[in-house]
C-alpha cells in the first residue's frame, strides 16, 4: 500500500459521492483525509518520514474516533501510518 494508492482510493470514494452514489465513509471526512494524505506525500517526497508521519497523526486519530468501524479504506490507511510509525 502506497500514499498514491491511498489518494486514488480517497478520490474515487469522492465519485461516488458526486455521482450521487452511497460513499462508504462521510464526505467531510474524505476531504480532510485527503489534505492529510497529500501533506504526507509532500513530507514523503522531500524526505522527511518524521514530517510524514506527522501529517498522518491528525488523521489517524480522527479514522479511530469518527469513521465507521466498517470502512476497509480507514483500516488501510490506519495500516498504512502504523506501518510508517515503525520504521
Amino acid at each position: 500500500m502506497t500514499l498514491e494508492s491511498l489518494i486514488e482510493r480517497i478520490g474515487a470514494e469522492r465519485a461516488r459521492a458526486d455521482a450521487g452514489l452511497p460513499a462508504t465513509v462521510p464526505l467531510p471526512f474524505l476531504g480532510f483525509a485527503l489534505r492529510a494524505l497529500e501533506g504526507a506525500r509532500s513530507a514523503h517526497t522531500a524526505g522527511d518520514l518524521e514530517g510524514e508521519t506527522s501529517a498522518l497523526a491528525p488523521l489517524a486519530r480522527q479514522i479511530s474516533d469518527s469513521w465507521p468501524f466498517t470502512s476497509k479504506l480507514g483500516a488501510e490507511i490506519l495500516e498504512y501510518t502504523q506501518d510508517q510509525r515503525r520504521r
